[in-house]
């Protein structure tokens, strides 16, 4: 299964990176190995292998390379990101990498956490990419995320925008006495002030009160003023 995603990569990325990306290619990806117009035994199911477009793919070749990548994610997370980083340029490179990332995370955070602290090339990349592995193990693990979330330094904090891609509806209205007291605990950030709203909101359906209240016990300013402002106008 390895060695047909390498080739079935090799195939459909090849005109997307040019030349000097090609050059870049492991010894599995050899110029001989594939051309443009090669034709790739495939399994039963699978797509068509034909020969790429040299201009913006096709929402269909879109997904099918987004798929390929899914199933090496699945099956060697480490090797399927590091040949992202590494061998393919951007913007090709993100638009592939994040969603890989947050599928690993989502898996194993701490191996992906750990993975982007060894490949990430800037502070910029290191942020973006933590940001990820936060967002898919929310997908798994709300209460975890968020503390991974607290854990994280500052600069990706500030740059996390947890209203993206997350549910964290089924978090608060799941684990009420959790998220009450984690809020609270949170560094400020713009996630925290997402979440003092979005709980405030919540728990005010089931008791005003109690909402009204913990919002007004905030000490974080920002939070305080995100709580009491969803608050008046649920």
């Amino acid at each position: 299964m390895r060695s047909l995603c390498h080739l079935l990569l090799a195939f459909v990325l090849l005109p997307m990176i040019g030349d000097a990306g090609a050059q870049k290619l492991p010894d599995a990806f050899a110029p001989h190995a594939v051309s443009k117009e090669a034709s790739v035994p495939r399994p039963r199911g699978s797509f068509p292998v034909t020969a790429a477009p040299t201009t913006t793919p096709a929402p269909a070749f879109r997904d099918n390379l987004n798929q390929l990548i899914t199933d090496w994610t699945r099956e060697d997370p480490e090797a399927a990101l590091t040949f992202l980083a590494q061998r393919v340029d951007a913007p090709l490179r993100t638009r592939l990498l994040l969603p890989a990332l947050r599928q690993w995370a989502e898996a194993d955070a701490p191996a992906a956490s750990i993975w982007v602290m060894g490949h990430s090339s800037s502070q910029e990349e290191k942020s973006l990419w933590l940001r990820e592995v936060i967002s898919g193990l929310a997908h798994r693990d709300a209460a975890e995320a968020l503390l991974w979330f607290a854990l994280m330094s500052s600069d990706v904090r500030e740059r996390f925008d947890g209203s993206e891609n997350i549910d964290w509806k089924t978090y608060l209205r799941a684990m009420p006495a959790d998220a009450a007291r984690r809020i609270p605990d949170m560094p400020a950030s713009v996630l925290k002030n997402q979440l003092a709203a979005a709980f405030s909101r919540t728990l005010a359906q089931t008791d005003s009160v109690a909402a009204h209240w913990w919002a007004e016990e905030l000490t974080d300013l920002p939070a305080r003023a995100a709580a009491l402002a969803a608050l008046r106008s649920s």
